[in-house]
């Protein structure tokens, strides 16, 4: 599939398909619906007190879209037990759409100035949907439920 502008991205979540490439250099998206989906209850969510610790201290210093496309960028490499990734370059740049109307955001995590840890949301209309893109340690990650 070629050609998927960003409102086709945005109505491709708020029907559960998601578009993706085979792999970092395929220039094809595919579509992909899964069969179950992850849903996290707000109201049954608890936060382990190690981490609530842990964001309430000065060990990380958070921003908002400061680096939105060195987090995407940062998704799409490699990791230690994943060598390749769903993020291409059509979905990169539809993502950077996404972000340039306001409709696409990053939370990074840097310690001592380094990208730690960080994600991407996209906040068009319920559900709010975050995609984790960890870097060692974790624990920054998990972040995504306090903004």
């Amino acid at each position: 599939m070629t050609g998927l502008s960003a409102d086709d991205l945005i109505d491709c979540y708020r029907q559960g398909v998601f578009p993706m490439g085979e792999a970092r250099d395929d220039p094809a998206i595919m579509i992909v619906e899964p069969r179950l989906r992850g849903v996290i209850d707000p109201a049954a969510f608890h936060v382990p007190k190690r981490l609530a610790r842990v964001v309430r201290g000065d060990t990380y210093q958070v921003s908002i879209d400061q680096a939105f496309d060195a987090v995407v960028a940062a998704c799409a490499g490699p990791t230690a037990g994943r060598a390749e990734t769903w993020i291409n370059a059509p979905i990169r740049d539809l993502y950077n759409q996404l972000h340039n109307r306001g409709q696409a955001h990053s939370v990074e995590a840097r310690k001592d100035g380094v990208l730690v840890a960080a994600y991407t949301a996209s906040a068009w209309a319920a559900p709010f949907s975050a995609k984790a893109c960890s870097r060692p340690p974790p624990t920054p990650a998990r972040w995504r439920w306090f903004t």
